[in-house]
């Protein structure tokens, strides 16, 4: 059954993005009038942070800033989350500050929740999905996870386990207990995925061009990578 949504957040994470911030928001917005975004930043010392408060003085009561002293992807994103449903979201889409997520595909997600799925990935790995441009050896930590991530947590229905783009409808983040999770850095997107999996909800994949990142540097190496798979085996191990 479709259902039109009113309310739509993106929540965007960020350290050291300050060549990329400025040219994503406009079109994150631009794609939809509904859309607001939520950025969190880890205390960037590029000034990412101050950037993304100019933002929100230019895009008034659409954009939201959440300024943090800590570090790592995965509490920023769940404290992304948490502000979304305080402010009465009915659907949060996540996606990565660097360009390798298109805001393209955001019509996409939200047409897909609308019809009636539960969490949207933008697959790299399903038919039709790609990678347009990437280093080998980013490629190849990226398929390693992936296959880690089906081999450690049983994921095989799911093509891209390790897709940092995912749409989610409220009652879905509402059930999978934020404030419980293991993951403070890369492997909370498999760890949502775990959860969300155990809930019982259908996971639904839409093909995506992924890019390597427009400017900057990744913040993806070998030592996050080893982090990354110890985690998902603490993740295995509490469940």
């Amino acid at each position: 059954m479709s259902t039109k949504l009113k309310k739509i957040f993106v929540v965007v994470t960020t350290y050291n993005e300050k060549e990329n911030l400025p040219a994503l928001v406009p079109q994150i917005l631009d794609k939809d009038s509904r859309l607001k975004v939520i950025i969190v930043d880890d205390s960037s010392p590029d000034g990412t942070g101050k950037i993304a408060d100019d933002l929100a003085k230019i895009f008034k009561d659409r954009i939201i800033v959440i300024h943090r002293k800590e570090r790592g992807v995965g509490t920023a994103l769940r404290e992304g989350f948490k502000k979304a449903l305080a402010l009465g979201a009915e659907a949060v889409i996540q996606m990565d500050a660097d360009f390798s997520h298109n805001p393209f595909y955001l019509t996409e997600i939200i047409k897909t929740l609308e019809s009636g799925a539960k969490v949207v990935i933008g697959s790299r790995y399903s038919s039709g999905g790609g990678i347009a441009s990437r280093s080998v050896a980013r490629n190849i930590i990226s398929k390693i996870a992936n296959l880690y991530n089906h081999i450690i947590l049983g994921l095989w229905d799911v093509s891209d386990t390790a897709s940092g783009y995912k749409g989610y409808q409220r009652e879905v983040l509402e059930k999978i207990n934020l404030g419980s999770f293991v993951s403070t850095g890369y492997s909370v997107g498999v760890e949502n995925l775990y959860r969300i999996a155990a809930k019982g909800f259908k996971i639904t994949e839409i093909p995506i061009l992924f890019s390597d990142r427009n400017a900057g540097n990744s913040k993806m190496g070998l030592k996050e990578l080893v982090k990354y798979m110890i985690t998902v085996l603490k993740i295995r191990a509490k469940s």
